[in-house]
């Protein structure tokens, strides 16, 4: 079983170090997987979902942002490969998604607070949680607090 978190669009794969320092991860860098054409979707995707296809066993995936949208679509098409999801602002398929999921929405992130408990309360198998002292980017506004909820969600799979 593999970790996974995935980084928004915004970000690479370095956003997670601060948060890495306390999980067993992987963290794909999106848009070197995808060059030259990392400013297509469906190009990240496929790339990202080959990625995870080439993992062992199942996954447990950590997605902000783009990541979320990432980590859903996957889930969507490959739902007997991940164990949990979390996301962070993702909206459209929640009626898809069978598996244990979490949504995070950062304490200070007005503009995603109501979208993200919609979200959760969306999707059966899910619990919200909020990451204080945080924004939009949570990984790196609080890493250390953003790494312990998503430890507590992964350890019943561990």
């Amino acid at each position: 079983m593999k970790n996974i978190l995935i980084h928004g669009l915004g970000q690479n794969h370095k956003s997670w170090n601060e948060t890495i320092k306390f999980l067993d991860v992987l963290c794909p860098a999106l848009f070197k997987m995808s060059f030259p054409n990392s400013n297509d979707y469906q190009n990240i995707f496929s790339s990202f979902s080959d990625f995870c296809n080439n993992q062992e066993g199942k996954l447990n995936l950590c997605g902000l942002s783009l990541g979320g949208i990432l980590a859903l679509d996957y889930v969507k098409k490959y739902p007997e490969k991940v164990n949990s999801m979390s996301n962070h602002n993702i909206k459209n398929g929640l009626d898809k998604i069978n598996c244990k999921s979490l949504i995070l929405c950062g304490s200070k992130d007005k503009a995603n607070m109501k979208s993200a408990k919609q979200i959760s309360q969306s999707i059966r198998k899910s619990e919200f949680k909020i990451v204080k002292d945080s924004s939009h980017e949570v990984n790196v506004d609080n890493p250390k607090e953003l790494a312990h909820i998503i430890y507590d969600f992964w350890k019943e799979f561990l």
